[in-house]
């Protein structure tokens, strides 16, 4: 269990969003997805089966598509690179740190930044 760092649940979860806030790119499709999330959550069985508030889909739905979203694009990254062997290690660190990163913790701050 990884430790507190900066004031995040870790150090993959705090680089993760350093990473998705300081990039143009990035934190505008970042923004994209907070908006996106909101009007899915309205949607969500979840919430219409009272298992979810709308609050809490908003979140899962947003942490889960910037966990999709980061995933998919070091894929692509991945699949340009010319060794095996390479690409095989950076891979395997690339998802034990993914699984590490606290997307929900992510989410939870980006919907209350601007809420």
């Amino acid at each position: 269990m990884s430790k507190k760092y900066e004031g995040w649940a870790n150090y993959p979860t705090w680089c993760m969003m350093l990473h998705w806030q300081n990039d143009e790119y990035f934190y505008s499709r970042m923004e994209e997805e907070k908006r996106d999330s909101k009007q899915d959550a309205k949607h969500s069985s979840q919430v219409k089966e009272n298992i979810w508030t709308l609050q809490e889909a908003e979140k899962f739905i947003l942490a889960d598509n910037l966990k999709t979203i980061t995933e998919e694009m070091l894929a692509e990254q991945l699949e340009s690179m010319e060794s095996d062997w390479e690409r095989l290690l950076i891979t395997d660190l690339f998802r034990f740190s993914l699984e590490e990163v606290n997307w929900d913790e992510i989410a939870e701050h980006l919907l209350q930044d601007n809420a």
